[in-house]
């Protein structure tokens, strides 16, 4: 008889068998004896790419078997996975450094708001996805800046942010390109550091920004490469405000007429 793990492992296990299983698949089978465990955890190495965001729950030994036995992560999706917490996260960001891409919209599980999260060693990220993330801190966007290869970040809806964290952003990341501040407390000072450090910037997203006025925006007609903005929301923003970039920006908002001030009249 022909067991599994006498068969080659790279060209007929993983080629033809292991590509036709789910990640649920593979757990069950690891558990069956320690040759499989070991046939499974050796399929796992190569993988660059990692994507959770359709597990509701994994447990922290599966997580932690993950982490360990791929060895070449690059690209990791953990989008709307509560089940993950502070202590997970460090143990996949000290584990993979070279993590290019990184997905945690909306993971908010109680244990994120626990401990500190030092991103700051993942030096060769390039796009981070934080959106709805109530446990980002000034302390944790401190640490990002330290990743000074960012293009891509995404802080929208991340109510603890604030100026001084988001200029400190800036700031150290020279590269960005998509940036989307959605819903932050944010005032001009951030559009002006943005405008002042991050010339590379294509697409910007500020709606819902309650505090951003017509001052802060006409200070990005100094970014050469922006092509689109949304401002959708921001109450404070006018068609002074936008017109100046119109022709060469994609806007979210139609033209507006731009009301001229009335003559002055006196009557007695």
């Amino acid at each position: 008889m022909v067991h599994l793990v006498d068969l080659p492992w790279m060209d007929v296990v993983y080629a033809h068998i292991f590509c036709h299983l789910n990640l649920q698949d593979l757990f069950r089978l690891r558990c069956v004896s320690k040759e499989l465990c070991l046939l499974v955890d050796k399929y796992f190495i190569p993988w660059q790419s990692l994507d959770l965001s359709d597990y509701v729950c994994i447990g922290p030994a599966a997580f932690g078997v993950l982490v360990q036995s791929c060895n070449n992560l690059k690209y990791v999706n953990l989008k709307k996975n509560n089940w993950l917490d502070s202590i997970q996260l460090m143990l996949l960001l000290h584990k993979h450094h070279n993590l290019a891409v990184l997905d945690l919209s909306s993971c908010n599980n109680d244990y994120m708001h626990h401990g500190s999260i030092d991103i700051s060693k993942c030096e060769n990220l390039t796009s981070i996805k934080l959106q709805n993330c109530t446990w980002v801190t000034e302390r944790f966007l401190l640490n990002l800046a330290q990743c000074t290869k960012l293009q891509k970040v995404i802080l929208a809806d991340c109510y603890q942010v604030s100026d001084q964290a988001v200029i400190s952003l800036c700031q150290n990341s020279g590269r960005l390109s998509h940036i989307s501040f959605e819903n932050l407390t944010i005032s001009d000072q951030t559009l002006y550091a943005a405008a002042l450090y991050c010339k590379t910037i294509q697409e910007f997203c500020l709606r819902r920004c309650l505090r951003i006025t017509d001052a802060g925006l006409l200070s990005l007609r100094s970014l050469p490469f922006l092509t689109k903005l949304e401002v959708i929301g921001c109450v404070r923003v006018t068609e002074r405000g936008l017109a100046p970039m119109r022709g060469k920006v994609e806007i979210d908002l139609p033209p507006k007429p731009i009301c001229q001030p009335q003559p002055l009249s006196l009557q007695v």
